[in-house]
């Protein structure tokens, strides 16, 4: 299992109204569950209008950080696009710099979510790799959302590696609870995902 513990917290009543000066900050904590391993990938997001902080723990790396600057953008009424490059320092057991996306395109019930990176290393070319994870969601009801999901990821000059899994995610005001399973009927490559929040 790969859990994920979240919590999103925004500004105070006094900042509503004012574009641009509303903080929005959200917490997790992901906890995998992997056969014969574990081990807990932090992640702390900051917004502030167009401006975009994150900081990551154990993503790229074990026992690696990496610091994100990015823009927000939004687009759209109906159907909306959220898009927020970014661009990375990532070091610890892995030192490197990483251009990156977050994208999420919603449209009534439905929302595709994507997130990757290509990790340049500073001290091998050999390290590089490309990643990306998206999930496709359904929504029947506020609290309910369920869907597929799948990882990719490209070492240098290497086949690519392509997780596929399902999910659901279930809300109550601003808690949550979401679970993932990758490599269903695949052995020991197959792992879940809890997400607590």
């Amino acid at each position: 299992l790969l859990a994920f513990l979240s919590y999103s917290q925004e500004s105070t009543p006094a900042d509503e109204g004012k574009p641009g000066k509303k903080w929005v900050f959200d917490a997790a904590a992901n906890l995998y569950f992997l056969k014969d391993d574990f081990f807990v990938l932090p992640v702390l997001k900051v917004d502030r209008g167009r401006l975009h902080l994150e900081g990551r723990y154990n993503y790229e790396d074990r026992n690696t950080a990496s610091i994100w600057v990015g823009m927000n953008f939004h687009f759209g009424n109906e159907f909306t696009l959220d898009v927020t490059p970014m661009a990375g320092v990532i070091f610890g057991n892995t030192d490197g710099v990483a251009p990156g996306l977050e994208l999420t395109m919603a449209y009534k019930r439905f929302e595709l979510y994507s997130e990757g990176e290509v990790y340049l290393s500073t001290e091998d070319i050999n390290l590089n790799y490309a990643y990306m994870w998206t999930d496709f969601t359904y929504s029947p009801t506020e609290w309910l959302s369920f869907g597929i999901s799948g990882q990719r990821t490209r070492l240098y000059q290497t086949s690519v590696d392509v997780q596929r899994g399902i999910m659901a995610s279930f809300y109550y005001k601003n808690a949550g609870i979401t679970g993932y399973w990758y490599n269903i009927g695949m052995g020991s490559s197959s792992f879940a995902i809890l997400t607590l929040g």
